[in-house]
């Protein structure tokens, strides 16, 4: 169970909760529940001051609580963040790149181009094709629409290859469309990842979900299916109110 206290704000309070591949989890909850401050603990940004982290490293589940945040990014916990977190000089195949680059960085072999580094090239090209960014390969990140650079963070961190999505609101601002291929792409990572997906649009959220976790205060009052959630006298007093 997760804890993280900044003096004597009790940030997140006992949070227990379990990511399977082939699942898309939602925490929901007001601004201040908490959300955010949990994707940081798991992803290591923030250290957790109680309870313990675990990640399935092969047969195995590996206590990942003391690992520093790019050490778990390398064993296999990826994230986005709120706001846009690309190279806006770059192009999109390099933004990919340079990301596929940080897991192999092969420092030794000098006598080559990093650029030219075969284990990047390929794991950009997927994420790339993986994403539908194919056709915006060679365009300056900074000039895609929000929409698209929302999905070149998810190349991006696709291209480091990990079992574990932590998505910190990646809808945030989009029109109708770019929400709409945003849900396909999710759709589509689900079977081969574990999905943590922090998001305010409950129409998306309610659509694509398959278990949803609700933070209050910071303490998870409720996690369950959909179906379940929307019923739920508490969770409906404390957060989805007329919309369920």
């Amino acid at each position: 169970m997760l804890t993280r206290r900044f003096e004597g704000l009790l940030a997140v309070n006992q949070a227990n909760l379990c990511f399977k591949r082939n699942e898309i989890h939602a925490v929901i909850g007001t601004n201040g529940a908490g959300k955010s401050t949990l994707i940081n603990m798991l992803s290591g940004e923030l250290m957790a001051s109680s309870g313990s982290i675990g990640l399935r490293q092969g047969e195995a589940m590996v206590d990942v609580s003391a690992w520093p945040q790019y050490v778990r990014a390398r064993a296999g916990l990826g994230r986005s963040y709120q706001r846009n977190t690309i190279f806006p000089e770059f192009t999109v195949f390099e933004n990919i790149r340079l990301c596929a680059q940080a897991v192999h960085p092969r420092a030794w072999v000098w006598w080559q181009r990093a650029t030219q580094c075969p284990h990047a090239l390929q794991a950009a090209e997927q994420a790339l094709h993986v994403t539908g960014l194919v056709q915006e390969r060679a365009r300056m990140a900074g000039t895609l629409s929000h929409g698209a650079k929302r999905q070149l963070e998810v190349a991006m961190c696709l291209a480091t290859q990990p079992q574990v999505l932590l998505l910190d609101e990646p809808l945030a601002g989009m029109g109708a469309q770019e929400s709409e291929r945003m849900l396909q792409l999710l759709a589509a990572l689900k079977p081969s990842h574990a999905i943590l997906l922090v998001e305010h649009d409950m129409d998306a959220v309610f659509r694509i979900a398959d278990r949803i976790s609700v933070m209050v205060n910071g303490e998870v009052i409720a996690s369950d299916t959909p179906a379940l959630i929307r019923g739920n006298p508490q969770v409906r007093v404390a957060y989805l109110g007329d919309w369920a």
